[in-house]
């Protein structure tokens, strides 16, 4: 099964942080796929994404001058809630999870 990976990336006073290094590193280690936080030219300012992944554990490690920080695929989230579309367009909810 195929994953996507999508966020945006802010700084500490709320501004979008342009054209800072994403990377997707897999569970041994190695560099997966690089991009970089949008311009705001073309989708929103600060956003990234990486499509189609293949299912493992990420670390994300983000990269803005010289400040380097990480997000480790270990690390445990909670949701509230998770809304599952079936088209493209996501107009139609599959799934709402509460």
């Amino acid at each position: 099964m195929a994953i996507n990976l999508a966020g945006f990336l802010y700084s500490d006073n709320g501004t979008a942080v342009q054209s800072a290094t994403v990377t997707l590193i897999d569970s041994s280690g190695s560099t997966e796929a690089t991009t970089t936080t949008s311009d705001g030219s073309s989708t929103p300012a600060g956003y990234w994404t990486f499509a189609e992944a293949d299912e493992d554990i990420y670390d994300i490690q983000i990269t803005s001058g010289s400040q380097v920080r990480r997000i480790k695929g270990s690390d445990k989230i909670t949701l509230s809630e998770i809304d599952v579309r079936n088209n493209a367009a996501q107009t139609t909810g599959a799934f709402t999870f509460t």
